[in-house]
């Protein structure tokens, strides 16, 4: 057959002076295959584009909502340094009132036991009296000690 081709292209040269160039097939079907595989490879390059630029446009929008945030926070720090203040003046008020609140809380104690029948209420002032305000613990060991004696 490519005899017969080389015969004939020779003859069309001769008569009409006109070249016929006759490319084998397998060769053809290379240049199908290399084309085919150059399509794939433009596309998997083109996916890899489009997501290298979703993931630029999504930094792009993280760092836009960051110097956001930071502005906001800088815009906010006069009132948490007030509020820092504030807390630590009224902690300090806290404080101040705790002794009060121990005392209290062991008259109650005390006066709750009396309710009840277990120590007079003098015997418990008096347990309060020497206890000098120190611990809840202790006048609770003592008025148990005073129960003791009387008991």
């Amino acid at each position: 057959m490519h005899e017969t081709v080389a015969d004939l292209s020779g003859r069309l040269l001769s008569e009409a002076r006109r070249r016929n160039y006759v490319t084998p097939t397998p060769f053809l079907e290379l240049i199908n295959t290399y084309k085919t595989l150059l399509g794939k490879k433009r596309e998997r390059v083109n996916l890899l584009i489009k997501r290298y630029n979703g993931g630029l446009g999504a930094l792009q929008d993280a760092e836009t909502s960051v110097n956001t945030m930071a502005e906001e926070q800088l815009a906010l720090q006069p009132g948490l340094v007030q509020a820092k203040e504030d807390t630590e003046v009224f902690s300090g008020k806290v404080e101040a009132k705790v002794p009060e609140v121990g005392c209290e809380t062991r008259v109650t104690n005390v006066r709750a036991s009396a309710y009840h029948g277990t120590q007079s209420t003098e015997k418990s002032e008096h347990v309060i009296d020497t206890d000098g305000g120190n611990d809840i613990s202790s006048a609770g060991r003592r008025m148990m000690m005073g129960m003791a004696r009387t008991g």
